[in-house]
């Protein structure tokens, strides 16, 4: 199998996704967002990048309603 590497020499995890960036994300909320990446990487796989960030659209819209 050939590994893809990425940014700085990693081999990228989330492949389907594209690159990656280091961020902090608070402990609260860490085990959540990490499923959400996986199940994204997945939705990547199977229907393309585009329908993740429809996805990603459709919650960011959700969110700011409730604001």
């Amino acid at each position: 199998m050939e590994s893809l590497k990425g940014h700085q020499g990693f081999v990228k995890k989330y492949q389907a996704l594209g690159e990656s960036k280091q961020m902090r994300v608070p402990l609260s909320v860490y085990d959540k967002i990490k499923l959400l990446l996986n199940l994204f990487e997945n939705v990547g796989r199977k229907k393309g990048l585009d329908t993740v960030h429809k996805i990603l659209d459709k919650i960011i819209d959700g969110l700011e309603d409730i604001n």
